[in-house]
């Protein structure tokens, strides 16, 4: 969406509801309200992409980086040590 962030959010948010079990659009979702600075709902997103693929390391490292960011730092060890 070349920067706008605004606009990709509610393609994501769409395209979540259509395909909810797609773990790379919650993971895609989060890191988009993440730079709207939607912290709260970036790592919600990003946890349902956690739970949908729980080996992925790419959606652990997202979340942990979210939650680092928003001064979650014992949340970020533990996702990082999962």
């Amino acid at each position: 969406m070349l920067g706008n962030w605004a606009a990709a959010e509610e393609y994501l948010l769409d395209a979540a509801a259509r395909c909810p079990d797609q773990a790379t659009v919650w993971s895609l979702l989060g890191r988009c309200q993440w730079q709207l600075g939607k912290v709260r709902e970036a790592a919600q997103s990003v946890r349902q992409a956690v739970g949908l693929e729980p080996g992925e390391p790419q959606h652990r490292i997202l979340l942990a980086r979210i939650l680092l960011a928003s001064g979650r730092a014992r949340e970020a060890l533990l996702e990082l040590e999962a």
